[in-house]
């Protein structure tokens, strides 16, 4: 799906995810956003100036990969002030940034970073005692009274950090940084804790979790209005896409420049621009990229196409 996409432009009802990303952050009335990328970093940058708040953002190309560290320190020019918010761009959450914000400042000189944790087993890799990080790695012996837990990919920084980000240039790994700061007690790192079920939160990093947010936004209707600003009604039909003779159902996106044969039925799939399913298709689960031609009485479960690929998901 990311072959000539990146990532935070993958649709998300018919809308690039990097847009749902930045709905949330403006909640907040950030001064600055500050986009990084490097993979296909032209889409993004025309993206950033094409966007109505494109006086607020600006985009950082990494030239080089240069890890989760390293991209932070690259944008260190444009993070000048009293804190700055790091989040990732493939996580949708409508959790209250700004009580992370209240609780960092309350923190005391020696938290570099306060980063935000639930209870999440498939990710729950970050062990914590109290409100302050222990260790990341999940089997270190860090007594009874830790916790494992995921991180969110959301944290709330002091500019101090950067001065523990060194070399200059090259990779670097944020995690390693805090754990080399845990080791020699150079600095705390504090954990907030969101309650368990309170707030939403999804990492859109497989093709299940990416099937898996539609489904979400189609069972709550104020979910959908939480994140992408306005209620949905599913199956969402682009005005363009020509669907007259198929049948639709579930959380079915059919976006725009789509044909679907007569006699089609598609259910819970997602189909981006210009996809043509033949006639007496049945999909089921399914993500169909940009451009497929799915061929006549094609019967496809659990499935990603691609062009000429096709990868089942599960």
């Amino acid at each position: 799906l990311t072959d000539e996409l990146p990532k935070p432009l993958l649709p998300v009802a018919n809308r690039p995810l990097l847009s749902l990303v930045l709905h949330w952050l403006f909640r907040w009335q950030p001064r600055r956003v500050v986009v990084n990328g490097h993979y296909q970093a032209r889409q993004l940058d025309d993206f950033l100036r094409a966007s109505p708040r494109a006086d607020r953002l600006s985009f950082v190309h990494e030239q080089e990969i240069l890890g989760t560290g390293g991209g932070i320190r690259n944008a260190a020019p444009r993070l000048d002030a009293e804190f700055f918010v790091t989040v990732n761009s493939d996580v949708l959450t409508d959790l209250p940034l700004d009580l992370v914000i209240d609780f960092h400042r309350e923190q005391p000189q020696d938290v570099l970073a306060t980063m935000v944790f639930h209870d999440y087993p498939r990710f729950n890799s970050v062990q914590v005692t109290g409100q302050r990080v222990v260790s990341f790695d999940a089997f270190h012996p860090a007594g009874n009274k830790a916790r494992r837990l995921a991180y969110t990919g959301i944290q709330v920084c002091s500019p101090r950090l950067f001065d523990f980000l060194a070399p200059t240039s090259g990779f670097i790994s944020l995690i390693d940084v805090y754990e080399r700061l845990l080791r020699e007690k150079q600095g705390r790192i504090a954990a907030y804790i969101l309650s368990a079920g309170r707030y939403y939160w999804r990492d859109l990093g497989t093709a299940s979790d990416y099937l898996g947010v539609h489904q979400d936004l189609c069972n709550d209707a104020g979910l959908a209005r939480l994140l992408l600003g306005h209620a949905v009604d599913f199956p969402l039909v682009a005005p363009d896409a020509r669907v007259a003779g198929a049948a639709l159902s579930g959380p079915t996106v059919v976006a725009p420049r789509c044909e679907l044969g007569a006699g089609s039925r598609i259910e819970d799939s997602i189909l981006w621009p210009g996809a043509v399913v033949g006639r007496d298709c049945r999909l089921q689960r399914c993500v169909v990229g940009k451009n497929v031609q799915v061929p006549a009485a094609s019967i496809l479960v659990d499935q990603v196409l691609v062009d000429k690929k096709i990868e089942v998901i599960n």
